[in-house]
């Protein structure tokens, strides 16, 4: 148990290290490019952010909360920030702001998403001190309904379960999830309506 324990220890410090190179080399995933919301005019994290077409009614089962107090679909900007705090940056574009809070990832930033005071989107990222491990995720939900690659880092692929409202950037061979992602719960047609375009098809590494 200690051996598996520490294998996973170091698996995570190298994804962690991985993740952070793939943010430098500006991967194509704009849901979870968060490491410097200052770095430029732009913020690469806030495409065009979708409302909630094709939603569905969700539960406490279906929707993992990815930060404490905050439900994509309901909680308001005033909630966001009696629960969390005032964040580090905010930025608008384009009907949306994203508000920049500390992650468990140095260097990197959680990131909450809204239109018209309401969150529509959260992305946050998993450390080494509270891992969550994809055995643990697969147990609890199944089988994800969309696998895409992912650029985020080396082995990393993207696992969809759009009617929970759940996304996750995970490496399988080292059991991490590197990210969550969590949204209204929709459809899978809508969900690829919405995202289609940013799932990678090919592996980004394999060229």
């Amino acid at each position: 148990m200690k051996t598996a324990s520490a294998n996973k220890t170091r698996a995570f410090r190298f994804l962690a290290i991985s993740a952070v190179m793939g943010m430098v080399l500006a991967c194509n995933f704009p849901l979870l490019r968060t490491a410097d919301p200052a770095a430029a005019p732009q913020d690469p994290s806030s495409p065009a952010v979708p409302g909630l077409p094709g939603a569905t009614s969700g539960n406490d089962t279906a929707l993992e909360a990815c930060l404490p107090a905050v439900v994509p679909g309901s909680t308001t900007r005033a909630q966001v920030t009696a629960a969390l705090g005032e964040p580090v940056q905010s930025r608008q574009e384009g009907g949306f702001e994203n508000l920049y809070y500390p992650s468990a990832v140095p260097k990197m930033f959680d990131v909450v998403t809204l239109k018209d005071q309401v969150v529509v989107r959260v992305v946050a990222h998993h450390g080494e001190k509270h891992p969550l491990w994809w055995s643990e995720v697969l147990a609890r939900h199944g089988e994800p309904v969309h696998q895409a690659y992912s650029d985020f880092s080396q082995g990393s692929r993207t696992y969809s379960f759009p009617e929970k409202g759940l996304a996750y950037i995970a490496n399988p061979e080292l059991d991490v999830v590197l990210a969550r992602w969590c949204f209204p719960p929709m459809g899978l047609d809508a969900f690829l309506a919405e995202y289609g375009s940013v799932l990678l098809e090919e592996d980004p590494f394999d060229r």
